[in-house]
């Protein structure tokens, strides 16, 4: 990845955005006029963390996706079958939402759409009320175990050249950011007006 090179590219402009020059290509009239220049004030200030794990979360879901597709899974299936999998318990649509982080809605389309093809089944549980609970079938297993495999094939070249103790450090700095945006999210949830306000701290550093 080359997010640090693209940061340092970006940071050598140091004339105001609103005085640069029209670009060649756009001279002949081929942006449309209502395509405005950037005005003052409007600079870039994305964190280069940010914008690297966009980066990696994209690339991630793209390379999953190669490699579940001789399956003919998808990364996000592969992610709905590790989170029901793994569980001892049946799981609830909201259980299986908060671990894959995606709300209940989403969520249950895409059991829907694995139940359509056979992967999952729906059922009630006596004494749970109206709570829909997912578990996998036969052919719903065997997808499970080739996700084992697909992991096993991904982690070596994804973590090459990180040590024991760097990959260690790594997740304790990632499940920190986890708990961090999680927090934001509450917030978020709570007071959208406060928790955007920069007095409140809750902005800071973003």
């Amino acid at each position: 990845m080359e997010t640090g090179t693209r940061t340092s590219e970006h940071r050598m402009t140091s004339t105001p955005p609103s005085r640069l020059s029209m670009p060649e290509h756009a001279k002949g009239g081929a942006i449309p006029r209502a395509v405005a220049p950037r005005p003052d004030g409007c600079e870039d200030y994305e964190s280069p963390i940010v914008r690297s794990l966009f980066e990696l979360h994209h690339m991630m879901m793209r390379v999953g996706d190669r490699m579940a597709s001789r399956h003919g899974l998808t990364s996000s299936r592969w992610m709905f079958l590790c989170a029901i999998g793994k569980s001892d318990e049946p799981s609830t649509i909201n259980q299986i939402a908060e671990r894959v982080n995606l709300s209940a809605q989403n969520s249950s389309r895409m059991v829907a759409a694995m139940e359509d093809d056979g992967l999952v089944c729906r059922f009630n549980l006596p004494g749970h009320g109206r709570s829909t609970f997912v578990g996998l079938t036969d052919a719903g297993w065997k997808a499970y175990a080739t996700t084992k495999q697909l992991a096993a094939a991904f982690c070596p070249p994804f973590l090459d050249g990180f040590s024991d103790k760097e990959t260690d450090r790594l997740e304790r700095d990632l499940a920190r950011l986890i708990e961090n945006i999680a927090r934001l999210e509450s917030a978020l949830i709570a007071d959208p007006e406060g928790a955007l306000d920069p007095r409140t701290g809750n902005g800071e550093n973003a």
